[in-house]
């Protein structure tokens, strides 16, 4: 009996709410002018025919499962919807790979596939109603009841409006989009709902999406960050008395 051994290979993908079939990809050609859009554009497809579309990161899957992306700005990790119209017309999965190998040999003599339903890091697409504040350490102990550590950047704070079917309790850890294109606000770390002490200028509030409630959030800001932010390390502090105005 030869000696074994095997490699894991986790991609993800989705499957058609509507008929289980895994979801593909088409790919198009962009013809002669390809000057602002490059050589071919990339959609999610209910076709029989084209490659089954999936991605390495579990985060970029839940980026495509929130927000559609236009057909110029497209890419192989980054299709728009294409055929589906809204997230719940997607059903995340998980691919999983299993190569197996003899020992001293480079080829593999049998590859293991299997194909289940599977969570994705929680993401929301939330409107950002103020302008982000910055060099936020004092501001994080009056709302937050935490201090950042020294060394810690491209932390902000800013009102964003949320929609009634989200729990404001919900939101740190989420990855929070922009409206209308894959572009990331940042990764919530806390969230409070907006009371009376922190007022939102009136030209704010009218960006506020209709039935969404304002709720102040800190946020990672760097998207570039490469681990995630310790945030259940930061320094727990008492909040200060109220100060005499009620603007931070």
């Amino acid at each position: 009996m030869p000696e074994l051994r095997t490699e894991t290979r986790t991609t993800y993908g989705f499957r058609d709410a509507a008929t289980g079939a895994l979801v593909r990809v088409r790919i198009s050609e962009n013809g002669p002018n390809t000057y602002a859009c490059g050589d071919r554009s990339y959609a999610l497809s209910r076709d029989t025919h084209g490659p089954v579309f999936e991605v390495e990161d579990p985060l970029q899957a839940a980026i495509i499962l929130h927000a559609d992306q236009q057909w110029y700005n497209s890419a192989e990790d980054s299709p728009s919807w294409g055929d589906f119209e809204t997230p719940g017309d997607l059903l995340p999965v998980r691919f999983d790979a299993v190569a197996v190998f003899e020992h001293g040999y480079p080829d593999a003599v049998e590859t293991r596939r299997s194909t289940s339903p599977t969570p994705l890091p929680p993401a929301a697409v939330l409107s950002k109603v103020s302008q982000s504040r910055k060099g936020v350490g004092v501001l994080t102990r009056r709302y937050f009841g935490v201090l950042p550590p020294e060394d810690v950047h491209g932390v902000e704070m800013a009102v964003f409006g949320l929609p009634a079917e989200v729990d404001v309790e919900a939101v740190p850890g989420m990855l929070l989009m922009k409206a209308g294109d894959r572009i990331q606000h940042g990764v919530a770390l806390a969230a409070v709902a907006v009371d009376e002490d922190y007022p939102v200028r009136d030209d704010e509030m009218d960006r506020m999406p209709a039935g969404a409630a304002p709720i102040l959030v800190l946020f990672d800001a760097w998207p570039s960050r490469p681990t995630p932010l310790e945030f259940a390390a930061w320094t727990r502090v008492p909040a200060p008395d109220a100060p005499q105005s009620p603007r931070p």
